[in-house]
């Protein structure tokens, strides 16, 4: 029996004490890129798992994504200007870091997408559905 095998490594970055938001490293720096190994027969689950979150994850950056950068000063004083000046930075690099996450996803989907025809999975779901008739 074969297995699918999909290896994938991202970036996050994020602002430390007030510096810039670029990219400060990989996700897991000094551990080796996952691997998910996955049974033929259980591609297209995995996958549907997969669209799933990433589908989750791309409505909040849709829907709440701006509250995160958006920030208004709870005060006039410039501390308070400062203090949402950071944290927008950092609501940003989350942001940005969020965005990265459903593109990864969006690439292990279309990994198991590949594989799934590969195996004539597609097919045979498409013949499934329509087997049923309409939805």
């Amino acid at each position: 029996m074969r297995w699918l095998s999909v290896e994938r490594v991202g970036y996050v970055p994020f602002v430390q004490g007030g510096d810039s938001a670029e990219p400060s490293g990989q996700i897991g720096s000094g551990l080796p890129p996952a691997t998910l190994v996955v049974q033929p027969d259980k591609i297209l689950f995995v996958k549907r798992g997969f669209e799933d979150e990433r589908d989750r994850i791309r409505s909040f950056i849709n829907d709440k994504g701006h509250l995160l950068v958006d920030l208004r000063p709870p005060g006039t004083d410039p501390c308070s200007d400062g203090v949402v000046d950071v944290l927008g930075k950092n609501g940003q690099s989350a942001l940005d870091a969020a965005r990265g996450y459903v593109d990864e996803l969006t690439n292990i989907i279309q990994s198991l997408n590949d594989a799934a025809t590969d195996y004539g999975l597609v097919e045979q779901a498409n013949a499934d559905k329509f087997g049923q008739g309409p939805a």
